[in-house]
């Protein structure tokens, strides 16, 4: 939702991902920066971002028959 309030604030996938960081803690956050780097994204994009919660929320297995229902 806030990417529709503020559509100028976040331009970019990058800035998207990285306002979704800023939410992440403990293991989660520790993954993600073990993984990937801030000032380095690439074309890692929010859907990758939203793929890496997804996974950590839910075991990818069951996630699978969760979205095929």
């Amino acid at each position: 939702m806030i990417f529709a309030l503020a559509k100028t604030s976040y331009l970019t996938e990058q800035d998207k991902v990285l306002y979704g960081v800023m939410f992440l803690a403990g293991e989660l956050y520790e993954t993600w920066h073990h993984r990937y780097e801030v000032n380095n994204l690439g074309s890692y994009n929010f859907a990758d971002f939203r793929r890496f919660v997804m996974d950590a929320v839910e075991d990818p297995t069951n996630c699978i028959i969760t979205m095929t229902m």
